[in-house]
């Protein structure tokens, strides 16, 4: 996984899958790739969107087009699931979310 980027980032937390607060409360943002997919197309072209896997996150990981279509779009990279998140946090120019704790 690559460090932090140094250059400006969102910090989108990836949510845990099947769960209320995104399966059903989520609306067409239930998708979390649609969301990010939309995200890449407001924020400034020399961003990066970083991602992170949710700690609780187990075999229900996303499907192989989830992880597709993330490779599709060019300003997403990953931190490893052991990032501190209060350092994503203070680095990151804002949080996207779809629900939850982090925004």
């Amino acid at each position: 996984m690559p460090p932090i980027p140094s250059n400006p980032f969102v910090y989108f937390p990836l949510h845990l899958q099947p769960e209320l607060t995104t399966s059903a409360l989520g609306g067409d943002f239930a998708d979390q790739v649609l969301a990010i997919e939309r995200l890449a197309r407001i924020i400034p072209s020399h961003w990066k969107i970083v991602l992170k896997e949710n700690p609780k996150q187990t075999a229900f990981r996303g499907t192989p087009l989830f992880f597709e279509r993330l490779d599709l779009v060019p300003s997403v990279t990953w931190v490893a699931q052991d990032t501190p998140t209060h350092g994503l946090l203070s680095q990151c120019e804002w949080v996207a979310t779809i629900t939850g704790s982090a925004g």
